[in-house]
């Protein structure tokens, strides 16, 4: 945890971390966090869109995050999903490093999410 706190400081702050001290591995700790879900989701405007929903409160930290790593998202206030960071696909279908940063995302949160299941045992 003092890790996420220490990180997160040093993004809001501005401050640059030296290089090899950050990692994209951390950015995708940190955004797997922060996400209440991630999905590709086609909008009432019949574009497909990659969507990143996230607390109000992570919504700069995770718009810095994802960009810093090539993904070029903008602030979106959806009807079903409120807060939410998007890109277009056909966007990301030009750009393919952000296109793995995403993949990537979406595979470690599928396995976070898998890790922290509670489980329910029946009698």
């Amino acid at each position: 945890m003092n890790f996420v706190v220490k990180y997160v400081k040093d993004l809001v702050s501005g401050i640059s971390l030296v290089k090899g001290e950050k990692t994209s591995d951390d950015d995708i700790r940190l955004l797997v966090e922060y996400a209440l879900d991630m999905r590709y989701v086609r909008a009432n405007n019949g574009l497909s869109y990659w969507y990143y929903v996230v607390e109000k409160r992570f919504v700069d930290a995770s718009k810095k995050l994802l960009r810093q790593n090539g993904v070029r998202v903008s602030y979106h206030q959806s009807y079903l999903y409120g807060d939410v960071l998007r890109v277009s696909r056909k966007h990301l279908d030009k750009k393919q490093k952000a296109k793995d940063f995403i993949k990537e995302l979406m595979e470690q949160r599928e396995s976070w999410e898998k890790d922290n299941a509670v489980s329910v045992r029946s009698k």
